[in-house]
């Protein structure tokens, strides 16, 4: 992913998103104060939804 702003006001936000890729994805959104590299991850690269506070998704879309 490749955010256009690293952050948000608070208020009212629309996500833009494509995959490019050739597997079916889902997008999280998690309010956090901490940097990247320390949030909490299983198997060290999808973000572990039971330890993060979540503030939206979308269903899962295809390639394209």
């Amino acid at each position: 992913m490749t955010p256009q702003a690293p952050s948000a006001r608070a208020g009212s936000v629309t996500f833009r998103a494509q995959n490019g890729g050739a597997l079916q994805h889902e997008m999280l959104v998690a309010r956090s104060d901490l940097a990247p590299a320390a949030l909490p991850l299983k198997d060290g690269k999808d973000l572990d939804e039971s330890r993060a506070e979540v503030v939206g998704e979308t269903k899962k879309f295809d390639a394209g």
